[in-house]
């Protein structure tokens, strides 16, 4: 797996665009700080105990985390290491983004990307498969923030 996340969520039938938001915000918020205990993480995400333990279940296994006790620990290494999970989590997230979406989605999609800093080489091309192009209040003058090269 080359992701922080794994493409189910444990105990659920398919990817879901919450887990993956939940998910980039504790791996951004461990690659500010060293460690966080389960009482800011459950702060961060707004989920249930249970709900974080399968997140961080998730990010451990694939090298995003460690778990310890009583939270999380940023992985041994650079935290430069883990920017490419994140970036991959970020693509993830794109590809469940259907032409036309709008409302949520685009919610999630455009707070995961202002977590993954410096933002401006992330305005690139959707994945081949998806033809859609995000379009935000704060896209200029009427320019998609993400659009498939033409």
């Amino acid at each position: 797996m080359s992701g922080p996340v794994s493409d189910e969520v444990e105990g659920g039938g398919g990817y879901d665009l919450l887990a993956a938001e939940r998910q980039l915000k504790i791996a951004s918020m461990l690659q500010e700080q060293e460690f966080a205990t389960h009482v800011e993480l459950l702060a961060l995400t707004g989920s249930s105990l249970s709900t974080l333990r399968r997140d961080l279940r998730a990010l451990e296994r694939t090298g995003a985390v460690r778990r310890i006790r009583g939270g999380a620990a940023r992985p041994e290494g650079n935290v430069r290491d883990h920017r490419s999970e994140l970036e991959h989590l970020l693509v993830k997230a794109l590809g469940l983004v259907r032409a036309g979406d709008v409302g949520a989605a685009e919610h999630c999609i455009v707070r995961a990307m202002q977590m993954i800093t410096p933002l401006p080489h992330h305005a690139q091309p959707f994945p081949a498969r998806d033809p859609a192009a995000v379009y935000t209040q704060r896209s200029r003058a009427g320019r998609p923030l993400l659009a498939r090269r033409g």
